[in-house]
């Protein structure tokens, strides 16, 4: 590659490069003085010949070592890491042979690739230098780089002596390293583009101007020198390349491809931003050559692509740049971090890092799968279960302590369950020490409970797994299967300290609602793990609610499940008066449907004494009622419906009408003269008229039809001054009124 390119394509390799610099000589501990006086320089002649071994030289670069290996690795682009080493000083003189001046006196150095002259300041004429057929203006401060297999030719000095530091460029690796020519547009450009990122643009995604126009994005209509460097870049399997038109970005720096022509592989969307190489040629809809690594491919490939490409790699595909198919593994699991994968997505990767076998990949699956906050654990847990049976739970303690951080809100604490037998979501795990994985993973989970933001669902499906994680771990410390047994007593209580340091279950327990959380997840866990909720655990429990502030609430906006607490509470308190006093301040009228339940389930027939109290609750609750926004929300998601007063009432209907019968028309009223509208009791009447029939009286029946009417003629609605609802749900009270009194529709409707 010619240098004079180099303005425009500033990454190209080069056979040669030049630069100004300077230095200080000494000669047998001697300084020499610039710059070199013709005298000076014919008495070191005299002694040592046209060339001074570096034995007598000890020369000392201005601008220091390190900055000429960068200058040297920026346009050389040797192979691999390198060092300069001192061979002479060479002098030339009239009408020596001033090409062996510039030949190193001493045999190279293994590993040797190149040279690096330096011209110091003398005075002298001719001397002119040819470096790869090319002319090189070699003044004094002029440091010249240049590979062995670089041509190199000079004329004789005409007048006075040159004198030039000669120096080795090696390779520190001489076995790794042999190239010793100039290195392909594809080294060049993955050394420059390693340079060249920078902060505030993309450092995998680059365009440069092409040197010959085209008309359209077609590499067949690219110049000759344009399509050897796309050829060169692709073929090197280091990069994939496109044509492109550019328009400009957000900012400065940035272009955004507006048109993409792909070669041989390409993921690009059209909205990509680009860094330039050459920005002072790359304008606006320019056509430009656009390149980046096959490693940064993840960027730009969707799901399914990168997954492909894994699979065929398992298979002894490429690997996309990669140096194994372990590493391309981990790439894929750091870019796409396990989230934005459908469930089979998933299964494809858990397959495919099992084919891999490798610790490290589980290790860094489980790490990254915190970002799967809408992903089931469910999905994933046998995996984990039998990547704990194949690698043992030691070794992936921490990653999978990470794991059931950060999935705590979408299935750890089940899964922690079911290692324990306590769920079904995978295999139980039975490993030798397998408890402290347990214990460890349970202090895990407790020590998560002050950043809980979730609906209460989720608080109290989680907290019965603590529940019963705690009551599991109980029963293995008493039956001596913890290692505590087995080591000294101060060795256990620092363990303790260490793993409970953060949280117990009693103190997080009295920081969640008692009536919507605490209580509904003591039944849950009570029915998910009979066997292990004991006498004694109950009594716990209880005594522990008794601390718990009533005053706790969810958010108002949340769902709280009322009816469902309040079965809770009248299942773990036994229908005691108090769990009815907590349940009707709670839950208000959405207990109604919870007693009605409660007197099914368990099978109470009239007469019983838990009747009288559930049905007294009822009247209570009908006559205090209070129909808030949120409560009315709560009761839609518990019926599904709009008309969720007529729904209650329904409910409370056949409460009476099968263990109360007795009560039934008292509580008709109480209902009735609670209800100042005529709504509720026309989609009484309208939606549920069979239920009402079936579980009421006759004259219940006639009440409710009558107290409709009789709302209607308190609010002086008239027939021909009221709207199309009003006049329809008129037309059904009438109707009613006629069914059940026998009289003609205009005949009621004359009296009325």
């Amino acid at each position: 590659m010619q240098p004079g390119s180099a303005a425009l394509d500033p990454w190209r390799p080069r056979a040669f490069a030049v630069t100004q610099g300077d230095a200080s000589v000494l000669v047998d501990d001697k300084q020499l003085d610039l710059p070199v006086d013709n005298a000076v320089a014919a008495s070191l002649v005299a002694r040592f010949g046209n060339r001074v071994s570096s034995a007598h030289i000890d020369a000392t670069l201005a601008q220091g070592l390190k900055s000429v290996q960068r200058f040297v690795k920026g346009v050389l682009v040797p192979e691999g890491p390198f060092t300069l080493a001192l061979s002479q000083l060479a002098l030339d003189t009239l009408g020596g042979d001033n090409t062996l001046s510039f030949t190193p006196l001493d045999s190279s150095p293994p590993g040797t690739f190149g040279r690096l002259l330096f011209v110091l300041p003398s005075d002298y004429d001719g001397g002119k230098v040819c470096v790869d057929h090319q002319d090189v203006d070699l003044a004094p401060h002029r440091i010249l780089a240049l590979y062995n297999a670089t041509s190199l030719t000079t004329a004789p000095v005409t007048r006075g002596y040159r004198a030039i530091l000669v120096y080795h460029l090696i390779y520190t690796s001489p076995t790794a390293h042999v190239r010793c020519a100039p290195a392909s547009d594809a080294d060049a450009l993955d050394a420059w583009l390693c340079a060249a990122a920078s902060a505030n643009s993309p450092a995998w995604l680059y365009a440069y101007a092409l040197r010959g126009p085209i008309s359209n994005l077609a590499f067949n209509a690219l110049c000759p020198a344009d399509l050897r460097l796309v050829r060169d870049v692709a073929a090197s399997g280091r990069f994939d390349v496109c044509l492109a038109h550019l328009r400009d970005g957000v900012y400065d720096e940035w272009k955004i491809l507006s048109e993409i022509a792909p070669y041989p592989w390409c993921g690009l969307s059209t909205a990509a931003a680009v860094g330039l190489i050459g920005q002072d040629v790359c304008t606006s809809m320019s056509t430009c050559l656009v390149v980046w690594r096959t490693t940064s491919r993840l960027h730009f490939a969707s799901v399914d692509a990168a997954l492909s490409a894994l699979e065929a790699a398992v298979n002894d595909a490429p690997v996309w740049g990669y140096v194994s198919r372990k590493a391309l593994a981990a790439a894929v699991i750091s870019t796409y971090a396990v989230v934005a994968t459908s469930s089979m997505d998933r299964a494809r990767l858990t397959a495919t890092l099992s084919q891999l076998d490798d610790v490290g990949l589980v290790q860094s699956f489980l790490g990254r799968y915190w970002h799967t906050h809408l992903t089931p654990v469910a999905t994933v847990a046998p995996w984990i279960h039998a990547q704990l049976v194949r690698f043992g739970w030691t070794s992936l303690a921490e990653s999978l302590s990470v794991f059931v951080y950060h999935a705590r809100s979408v299935g750890a604490p089940a899964f922690v369950a079911s290692l324990a037998g306590l769920g079904d979501l995978c295999p139980a795990l039975d490993a030798p020490k397998s408890l402290e994985l347990l214990k460890q993973l349970y202090h895990k989970l407790l020590s998560t409970c002050d950043v809980w933001r979730h609906d209460v669902a989720t608080q109290v499906d989680t907290v019965a797994y603590l529940i019963m994680l705690e009551m599991h771990l109980d029963r293995a410390h008493e039956s001596g299967h913890w290692l505590a047994h087995r080591l000294p007593p101060h060795a256990t209580a620092c363990i303790d300290a260490y793993l409970a340091r953060t949280a117990t279950l009693s103190t997080v327990l009295t920081k969640l609602p008692r009536f919507e959380v605490v209580v509904p997840a003591l039944v849950l866990a009570q029915d998910r793990a009979p066997q292990l909720m004991l006498g004694h655990d109950v009594a716990r429990y209880t005594a522990l609610l008794a601390k718990i502030p009533a005053s706790i609430a969810p958010e108002e906006s949340g769902d709280h499940e009322l009816v469902a607490a309040t079965i809770a509470h009248l299942r773990w308190h036994h229908l005691n008066v108090k769990a009815l006093e907590a349940c009707m301040a709670k839950a208000s009228f959405l207990a109604i449907p919870a007693f009605l339940w409660f007197a099914r389930e368990h099978r109470l027939v009239q007469g019983d004494s838990e009747i009288s109290l559930l049905a007294a609750g009822i009247a209570h609750v009908v006559a205090q009622h209070s129909w808030s926004e949120h409560r009315i929300a709560q009761a839609r998601l518990y019926y599904h419906s709009l008309n969720v007063e007529a729904s209650v009432a329904v409910d409370a209907f056949t409460f009476f009408a099968h263990f109360a019968p007795s009560e039934m028309r008292a509580f008709a009223q109480t209902w009735l003269s609670s209800t100042t509208s005529y709504r509720p009791i026309y989609h009484l009447l309208k939606d549920h008229s069979d239920v009402l029939r079936r579980h009421t009286s006759s004259s219940v029946y006639a009440d409710v039809v009558q107290a409709g009417i009789d709302r209607m003629h308190q609010g002086r609605l008239q027939p021909d001054a009221i709207g199309r609802s009003a006049a329809e749900a008129m037309a059904y009270f009438l109707q009613c009124h006629n069914d059940v009194a026998g009289v003609s529709v205009n005949g009621r409707a004359t009296s009325t």
